[in-house]
C-alpha cells in the first residue's frame, strides 16, 4: 500500500469508523461536523477524492458519500485501528461460560462458537479439532435394557460418541464391566486401524468383535470429518445487520453456510496458520465469499494439532472488537483442551 499522508489517514479512520458505526455513506458534511478534523468541507472533499482515486473508498451508487472499499478496510485494521483488549470482566464471563462444560470437546466448541456470537454479535463457525487419526482415551460399557448396552467412546480429543450395541443375549452387570476393562486396555491409545488388526478369543469374543467394530467405526467417521465439520452460531444477529435488508444478499448467505465446501481454502489456511487471519472481502480464497468478512484462528495447545473458530459477517465490521474477542475465545477454547492432554 501507498503512504498516506496524515491528513488522509485521519479522515479515512473516520470514514470507516462512521461507516461501520452507522452503514450509511459518509460525506463531507459528516466529518467535519461530527469529529474533529480541524479543516474546511472543501478540503475533506479534496481528501476524500484523492482516496478515492487511491481505491480506499468509494461512491455507492449515485449517493454523496462515500463508503470503505476493502482495500480502504485493510488500511484501517493494519495502520489505524485503535487496539483494545476485552474488559476483565468480559474475560471472566467467556472464562466461566466456557468451563460449564466438562471432558466433552464438541460440547466445548460448540458453546464457543455460541459464546463468541454473543460477544461480538456475529455469525461464528467454528471446527472439531484436526489430528491425523483419532486416539481412543477411554472405553465404557453401561446396560441399558436385558440385551442392550451403551459403548461409550472417549477420544483423546475429548470427543465423546455414544452407541447401542446388541448383547444378543442378557449379560450380567459385572461382566460387562470386566468386559470394558479389558478392550479399554487392549484399545487404549490406538487409531482406528491399529484397533481393527486387534482379535480376541473366549466366551466373549464375538461381543468383543461387535464392540470393536462399533468403535472403529465412530472413529474412522470422525477421521474423515475433518474440517467439513462446522457448527454455526449468531446467524439471526447476522441477519440483523442492515446488509442483508435485502432479501438476494439474505438468500446468498443462507446457501453459503450451507455448503462448508465454500469456507474449506479459508479454513486450511487458518489451519496452516498462527495467529489471526484475517481475509476482508476480495482476499477470501472463494468467489462467493468476496462480500464477506471471515476473520479466523487456530485454538490449539503447544505440539498439538487443532482447530479453527472464527467470524463471519459483511466486510462493515466491528473489527476492534471482532478480532480480540476471537483471539481470546480461541485461546480459552485451546487452553480447556489442553487440559485434556495432561
Amino acid at each position: 500500500m501507498e503512504e498516506l499522508s496524515a491528513r488522509h489517514q485521519t479522515i479515512l479512520k473516520v470514514i470507516v469508523s462512521e461507516y461501520i458505526a452507522s452503514a450509511r455513506p459518509v460525506g463531507s458534511d459528516t466529518v467535519v461536523e461530527k469529529y474533529d478534523v480541524k479543516v474546511s468541507p472543501a478540503t475533506v472533499r479534496n481528501v476524500m477524492a484523492a482516496l478515492e482515486m487511491a481505491g480506499y473508498i468509494y461512491h455507492p451508487h449515485t449517493s454523496a458519500g462515500r463508503v470503505p472499499s476493502d482495500r480502504g478496510y485493510r488500511f484501517f485494521v493494519d495502520r489505524l485501528m485503535d487496539t483494545t483488549e476485552l474488559r476483565p470482566e468480559e474475560q471472566r464471563t467467556i472464562s466461566q461460560q466456557l468451563q460449564q462444560v466438562e471432558l466433552a470437546l464438541d460440547e466445548w466448541v460448540q458453546l464457543a462458537a455460541s459464546v463468541l456470537a454473543h460477544t461480538t454479535a456475529s455469525a461464528t463457525l467454528v471446527t472439531m479439532p484436526l489430528t491425523r487419526q483419532a486416539r481412543l482415551r477411554h472405553l465404557d460399557l453401561f446396560a441399558i435394557r436385558e440385551k442392550l448396552a451403551m459403548v461409550v467412546v472417549v477420544l483423546q480429543e475429548g470427543i465423546i460418541r455414544k452407541h447401542i450395541v446388541d448383547l444378543g443375549e442378557p449379560i450380567a452387570e459385572e461382566d460387562l464391566e470386566r468386559i470394558a476393562r479389558r478392550l479399554h486396555e487392549a484399545f487404549r491409545g490406538l487409531t482406528a486401524e491399529e484397533i481393527a488388526t486387534k482379535t480376541f478369543e473366549g466366551p466373549a469374543a464375538a461381543l468383543e468383535a461387535r464392540i470393536q467394530q462399533v468403535v472403529v467405526t465412530v472413529m474412522r467417521a470422525l477421521d474423515e470429518q475433518g474440517l467439513k465439520n462446522i457448527w454455526y452460531d449468531g446467524v439471526t444477529q447476522l441477519l440483523n445487520q442492515p446488509e442483508f435488508t435485502n432479501v438476494e444478499r439474505l438468500r446468498e448467505i443462507l446457501e453459503l453456510l450451507e455448503r462448508p465446501e465454500t469456507f474449506a481454502g479459508a479454513l486450511g489456511g487458518a489451519y496452516s496458520r498462527e495467529g489471526i487471519n484475517l481475509l476482508i472481502g476480495e482476499e477470501n480464497p472463494a468467489e462467493s465469499l468476496r462480500s464477506y468478512t471471515l476473520i479466523l484462528t487456530r485454538y490449539t495447545v503447544p505440539g498439538e494439532a487443532g482447530g479453527v473458530i472464527g467470524i463471519i459477517g459483511p466486510t462493515r465490521m466491528r473489527y476492534d472488537r471482532a478480532i480480540p474477542s476471537l483471539r481470546y475465545v480461541a485461546d480459552t477454547l485451546g487452553s480447556l483442551w489442553g487440559e485434556l492432554h495432561d
